[in-house]
């Protein structure tokens, strides 16, 4: 095989592998496939109708954003417990209390026209009750908001406990007015970011998550 094939073949098992990977996570995120699942390469290949090579990819890009684990010979959906998830929480206050710190005092207006944008976005999602454009508008507002802090280790951290613990979003999306709640914080953040009070986006940021915690173990404990 010439060396411009050998790339091209690369190249291909590389957009494939994304491509599953994001329809991976997508199924994990929204429930479809339930945590202690087993995700098996031979069994993927013939859902996918590819080779081994790209699934593999996807598999280990799912691994490295802890949504599956490796669980004797197999990879499996992860399964987080309630005391597991609380520290996951607990990881997250820290992290984003940091990011919120580092970014306040770097964040422009026109940071902040784009992430009012994205409020009025979540809003007319939640009116439609457009649950997957209110989540994609969501991570952009949260995650805009911290990028100016230029910590892109930080950023990555965050991230991938994002990846994690969304796998609970579906749980919380029972709860009746979740939407609307969520969104009376994000305003309460964007008024904290125009008046550049430190102190008050960041104790709303801890808010946020305790309620977002609260929420799923109020439906967990229905189970």
């Amino acid at each position: 095989m010439s060396q411009e094939s050998k790339a091209y073949d690369e190249l291909n098992y590389r957009n494939l592998g994304d491509s599953i990977f994001i329809k991976l996570k997508e199924e994990i995120i929204d429930g479809i496939l339930k945590p202690g699942q087993r995700l098996q390469q031979v069994e993927l290949s013939r859902k996918y109708g590819v080779s081994r090579a790209p699934v593999r990819d996807a598999l280990r890009k799912l691994e490295d954003e802890g949504l599956v684990t490796l669980n004797r010979k197999d990879l499996e959906v992860t399964s987080i417990d309630l005391d597991e998830l609380h520290e996951l929480f607990q990881i997250r206050e820290v992290l984003e209390d940091l990011a919120a710190y580092k970014a306040l005092p770097l964040i422009s207006d026109e940071n902040l026209m784009a992430l009012e944008d994205l409020e009025k976005k979540m809003e007319k999602a939640s009116r439609k009750g457009d649950l997957l454009s209110w989540w994609k508008f969501n991570h952009s507002f949260h995650y805009d908001s911290y990028k100016p802090c230029n910590s892109p280790h930080l950023l990555k951290m965050i991230n991938r406990l994002w990846s994690i613990t969304r796998q609970f979003r579906s749980i919380r999306s029972r709860l009746p007015g979740y939407m609307k709640c969520s969104e009376k914080n994000h305003r309460s953040q964007l008024a904290a970011i125009a008046a550049r009070d430190s102190k008050l986006y960041r104790s709303l940021i801890k808010e946020h998550l305790n309620e977002h915690l609260a929420s799923i173990e109020e439906v967990a404990s229905t189970f």
